[in-house]
């Protein structure tokens, strides 16, 4: 977009591939922390600026500098989301001072951390690491009260079993949904990917389009595209090949 001749502005740009070396679809968005406007009190920019990864996994876009004496406030900087199709969202704070007027890449910029930053680069600006949140542990076996915090879930492997919320630090002594139960009971669905795989085919007795949720052999929701072939069969697509379960409810 053209902007004013009072808005310095810098070119960020990246590409992203998949595990498998392919590019990767999604999008880049930037979202101001603060409404910036200029000395005549004009909004510059206030709402998401958002940059599509093309068909090579790569964009570029032009973005006003945050150090700009001629824009309001000072001390301004923008939450970057980078969502990736099949991927966990990323999300981080960065400033994007104007420098030399260099293009920057994002990705390397990123990855070098803070240390040795200059005035020419941007800065990832990263607060304390707080303690994790809960999360979705999988290991073979019944779960130990020695892993995991509270509110974590645990997947038993080899059965596709499902433990948790944990609580008071300890699981509970049995599942809270099981493959077996699942199926005779037809409120849920366990399904086991165990080869690796960017399409998966769920066949179950729930009847209807169930709601799907998927993790991989990480604990990692991913989302996917959810094909009803049948009251009785789904078919679930990727961007990249991983294992792991679908949850059917």
């Amino acid at each position: 977009m053209p902007w004013p001749n009072d808005v310095l502005t810098r070119t960020v740009y990246g590409t992203y591939l998949t595990a498998l070396g392919e590019p990767a679809k999604g999008r880049v968005t930037f979202t101001p922390t603060t409404r910036v406007v200029d000395e005549d009190d004009a909004v510059i920019v206030e709402s998401t600026l958002a940059a599509a990864l093309d068909i090579n996994g790569a964009f570029e876009i032009d973005l006003p500098v945050t150090d700009n004496a001629l824009l309001r406030p000072e001390g301004w900087a923008y939450k970057v989301s980078v969502r990736l199709y099949g991927v966990k969202p990323q999300s981080f704070y960065a400033l994007l001072p104007y420098g030399d007027g260099s293009d920057v890449d994002i990705r390397s910029e990123i990855s070098s951390g803070t240390e040795g930053t200059t005035a020419s680069n941007p800065i990832v600006v990263q607060g304390p690491a707080g303690p994790r949140g809960p999360g979705v542990l999988i290991d073979s076996g019944l779960p130990s009260n020695l892993v995991g915090v509270d509110g974590d879930i645990y997947i038993d492997s080899d059965t596709g079993s499902y433990y948790g919320p944990k609580a008071d630090g300890a699981w509970p002594a049995s599942p809270a949904y099981s493959l077996d139960s699942a199926l005779t009971s037809n409120q849920r669905h366990v399904h086991t990917q165990s080869s690796v795989s960017s399409t998966w085919t769920v066949t179950h007795a729930l009847g209807g389009r169930p709601s799907v949720t998927v993790v991989d052999s990480a604990g990692t929701v991913v989302i996917g595209d959810i094909t009803y072939n049948s009251d009785t069969q789904v078919t679930i697509s990727f961007s990249s090949p991983f294992s792991g379960y679908a949850y059917l409810t």
